[in-house]
């Protein structure tokens, strides 16, 4: 009986030791590092071989620096191309020769900082 009353104590003093220690790394916004750390991962992603980063940059004067990736639809030709987007949409549209249709994604510039200077084409997926 002694040695289960022992070792119900030993678990229940495990615990607590291990509930303080982690409330006292969650600091005062109740976030944890590994949790912000995943927050600005989020924020940074690399598209099209690029890094992309919503972080100031020195050159962020004025708005549309912050490059958001999303879906777009693109035709492909043997002419010329040109590409849009706006609030999560984007289109590409192609002129002459044969055209093929396709889904892909697009970084474009959102008002914000971060390195995007005039974002990307839509890209097959």
């Amino acid at each position: 009986m002694l040695k289960k009353i022992l070792g119900l104590l030993a678990i229940l003093i495990i615990t607590v030791v291990t509930v303080i220690s982690v409330n006292k790394d969650m600091g005062k916004n109740g976030m944890s590092d590994f949790s912000l750390a995943n927050v600005e991962v989020l924020a940074d992603f690399e598209f099209n071989g690029q890094y992309w980063t919503d972080e100031h940059q020195w050159y962020n004067l004025g708005n549309n620096w912050k490059p958001e990736l999303h879906p777009c639809t693109g035709t492909s030709s043997g002419g010329g191309q040109i590409c849009i987007g706006w609030d999560g949409f984007g289109v590409c549209i192609s002129w002459g020769g044969n055209s093929n249709s396709w889904n892909g994604q697009m970084v474009s510039c959102k008002p914000g900082s971060g390195n995007c200077f005039n974002g990307t084409n839509c890209i097959p997926d």
